[in-house]
């Protein structure tokens, strides 16, 4: 038996694994690029969460504020109202 391939065999070999090894490569470039793609898409996620967070304690410490000036205004008015009553 003769091992030897004759020069259009060897050709269509190589031509075969270079496109195999060309299309294992882009494909790999392909799932690198989806994988960019969610990782920057979770980070603005994640950024966009702790935001959000941050503004919502924000508000609440605001509106805690906001309530607590409300409800000594109303005592203060009360006591002083109660006085004017009671003298």
């Amino acid at each position: 038996m003769d091992t030897k391939q004759s020069p259009e065999s060897e050709k269509s070999n190589s031509q075969w694994e270079r496109n195999a090894l060309e299309l294992l490569l882009l494909e790999n470039l392909k799932e690198n690029r989806k994988a960019r793609r969610w990782k920057a898409l979770l980070r603005i996620l994640s950024l966009f969460v702790i935001v959000s967070i941050l503004a919502i304690f924000s508000i609440i410490r605001h509106v805690y504020k906001i309530i607590v000036f409300i409800i000594s205004y109303i005592f203060h008015l009360c006591k002083y109202d109660l006085l004017s009553v009671i003298t």
